[in-house]
C-alpha cells in the first residue's frame, strides 16, 4: 500500500513547510492565538495544525485513489474550507475555550491536505510530470 519511504517523506513534507507555505493562514491563526492565549501557546497550535495535515494529507490521498472521486472531494473540501472561514469570521477567540483553538487548527489543517493532495495528484496525472516535480515545494 504505502512503503515506508513515501510515508516519511510525506509526513516531513507536511510537518515542515506549512507555515512556510501558507503564510496567510499561519499568520491568521498565530494571531488568533496569540491574542486570546498567549505567545507560549502559538507553536503547540501550529504543530496540531501541521500534524492534522500530515495524518489527512494521507488518508485523503488513499480515499481518493480507492474510494471517492476526486472531484466529490474536491467540492466537499472547498465547502468545508468555505463553512470554515465563515466560522472564523464570526468567533471571537477567547481564552475561555482553548480546545477550540486546536479544533480549528485542526479544521485548517484538513483543508490544506485537501487542497495539497489534490492539486499535486492532478497535476502529476493530467500533466504526466515527474512525481518528484509535483511534490516539491
Amino acid at each position: 500500500m504505502f512503503s515506508a519511504v513515501a510515508v516519511f517523506r510525506c509526513a516531513v513534507t507536511h510537518l515542515r513547510p506549512n507555515t512556510a507555505r501558507c503564510p496567510a493562514r499561519s499568520v491568521a491563526l498565530q494571531s488568533y492565538v496569540n491574542c486570546a492565549l498567549g505567545v507560549h501557546r502559538i507553536g503547540f497550535v501550529i504543530v496540531a495544525y501541521g500534524a492534522v495535515s500530515a495524518v489527512a494529507s494521507l488518508a485523503v490521498g488513499h480515499v481518493t485513489a480507492t474510494h471517492i472521486r476526486r472531484v466529490y472531494v474536491v467540492v466537499s473540501g472547498a465547502t468545508f474550507n468555505g463553512g470554515l472561514l465563515l466560522a472564523l469570521a464570526w468567533w471571537t477567540p477567547t481564552a475561555d475555550d482553548p480546545a477550540m483553538f486546536y479544533v480549528i487548527a485542526g479544521c485548517l489543517g484538513l483543508c490544506d491536505a485537501i487542497w495539497q493532495t489534490q492539486t499535486n495528484s492532478k497535476l502529476y496525472t493530467e500533466l504526466h510530470l515527474n512525481q518528484f516535480l509535483c511534490v516539491r515545494n
